[in-house]
């Protein structure tokens, strides 16, 4: 007969203490003590100094008015070097993409405001006189503008003629220029010189004889004005509430370029052999 097996509580905790004992002793589950690793990281070389890198400072752009004040100056000159536009153009100068200003005419420079057109810009400009009112900016408003163009202002020297001579020099040049068939007409017509119509007190309300003097219009130009009035022909008025006018005028413009456009495309393609195959 087996008899049981009676095991003491102090035999089992003892053997479970040394089993756990050479659980921990082994070397195969030994723990060990982690290694410090060596990482290397490689930046992108640059040298430090030297001519690499360049001057530390740029040499200065050399800002700032070239031209004082009453200074003469001719088309192209730089009045003044900025950037941003501290100084605006005014009236005879111009400015490059570099807020340079710069001169378009002879004359003087002047440094003024102008508070009928900005109230707090200051504006650069060139006077084409040096003395008296055309030497002053801003222009007057509704002032007529006086250009250069390029020439020196000259005074004409002429001799003044008699009031005989006059006529003779004006019939001279009507005969000159006036066509064969329309002399007879013309001189027939051919009004009194200011002059002498000025002694004889008969000074007529319309007097075409500015058109015939020395240095005016052709007598053409005179007769084509006055054709018109001969004809009786009467312009219209421009009545610029009437816009249905305008837009057919325009329509019709409208309509006339797109029949050019679809004439010259017509023209263009004609006689040109087409690149479709024919199938059959």
């Amino acid at each position: 007969m087996l008899q049981p097996r009676i095991a003491s509580r102090e035999a089992s905790l003892t053997s479970l203490a040394t089993a756990l004992n050479n659980l921990a002793l082994c070397s195969r589950h030994a723990t060990k003590p982690r290694q410090p690793q060596l990482v290397i990281t490689r930046h992108a070389s640059h040298a430090a100094q030297g001519r690499a890198n360049g001057p530390g400072d740029s040499a200065g752009r050399r800002l700032g008015a070239k031209k004082t004040a009453s200074q003469y100056v001719i088309p192209g000159n730089i009045i003044f070097k900025q950037r941003g536009t501290n100084w605006f153009p005014g009236e005879n100068v111009g400015m490059g993409k570099d807020h340079t200003i710069y001169s378009t005419e002879y004359g003087y420079v002047r440094y003024y405001r102008n508070p009928a057109l900005h109230p707090k810009r200051r504006y650069i400009g060139v006077a084409l006189a040096k003395d008296g009112p055309a030497s002053k900016l801003p222009t007057p408003h509704n002032a007529p503008t006086r250009r250069r163009l390029g020439m020196y202002a000259t005074p004409m020297k002429e001799t003044p003629l008699s009031p005989a001579a006059q006529a003779v020099e004006d019939s001279s040049f009507l005969e000159a220029h006036v066509a064969v068939s329309d002399v007879n007409n013309s001189l027939k017509t051919l009004p009194v010189p200011p002059q002498a119509a000025a002694q004889t007190g008969a000074l007529r309300a319309f007097d075409p004889s500015n058109a015939l003097r020395r240095g005016g219009h052709g007598i053409t130009n005179y007769e084509i004005g006055r054709a018109a009035e001969r004809k009786g022909v009467r312009v219209k008025e421009f009545d610029r509430s009437d816009r249905w006018t305008a837009w057919r005028v325009r329509a019709k413009r409208v309509k006339e370029q797109m029949l050019a456009r679809q004439a010259k495309a017509r023209n263009k393609t004609k006689g040109k052999k087409s690149n479709k195959k024919i199938a059959g």
